[in-house]
C-alpha cells in the first residue's frame, strides 16, 4: 500500500503548483487489482485487501485524470497558438475554406492529434475510474451481507 503524501506547509495557489503535489503521488503497485469471481468465499481479511488495493488505485486513478485535465488545457493553448496565427495568414472564401486549409498544416496536424491523445486519455482514465468504483461498490455490498448474515 502506497506511504500517504506528507502534506507540507506549501500552498497551491496556482496549476503549476497544483500539479507538483499530484506528480509526488507515486503509483499503488505494479499491477491494479482484477476483480475475484469468488469474492462470496473469500476471508475477511483477502476483502479488506482487495477493497484497500481497490482504493488506492482509484485514488491514483483520480490524480492521473487532474494530470491529463492539465494536460488538455496545455495542449488546446498550443493548439490555439499555432493554428490562429496559421488562420489569420490563410487565404480563403470563406470562414470554411480558410479552417480546411489551416487544418491541413503539418504543425497544426501535430497539434490537434496532441489535443486529441490528451482527451483519449482522460477518457480512458474515467473508464477505468468507473470500473474501479463498480468493483468498491461489488466489494462494500459483499461487506454489507456478511455484516447484516447472523453467524450460525
Amino acid at each position: 500500500m502506497p506511504k500517504p503524501v506528507e502534506k507540507k506547509d506549501e500552498n497551491y495557489d496556482t496549476p503549476e503548483d497544483f500539479r507538483k503535489l499530484f506528480k509526488r503521488i507515486k503509483k499503488p503497485g505494479d499491477e491494479p487489482p482484477t476483480m475475484p469471481h469468488d469474492i462470496a468465499v473469500m476471508n475477511w481479511d483477502a476483502i479488506s485487501n482487495l477493497q484497500s488495493h481497490y482504493s488506492a488505485w482509484r485514488e491514483y486513478t483520480e490524480d492521473l485524470m487532474v494530470e491529463t485535465l492539465v494536460a488538455i488545457t496545455n495542449a488546446k493553448q498550443e493548439y490555439d497558438n499555432v493554428y490562429d496565427p496559421e488562420y489569420i495568414l490563410t487565404q480563403g472564401k470563406n470562414k470554411e475554406e480558410r479552417d480546411i486549409k489551416v487544418r491541413q498544416n503539418p504543425k497544426v496536424r501535430r497539434k490537434a492529434q496532441e489535443l486529441e491523445q490528451a482527451e483519449l486519455m482522460h477518457e480512458l482514465l474515467g473508464k477505468k475510474l468507473e470500473s474501479f468504483n463498480n468493483c468498491l461498490a461489488t466489494i462494500s455490498r459483499e461487506i454489507t451481507r456478511r455484516s447484516n448474515t447472523p453467524t450460525r
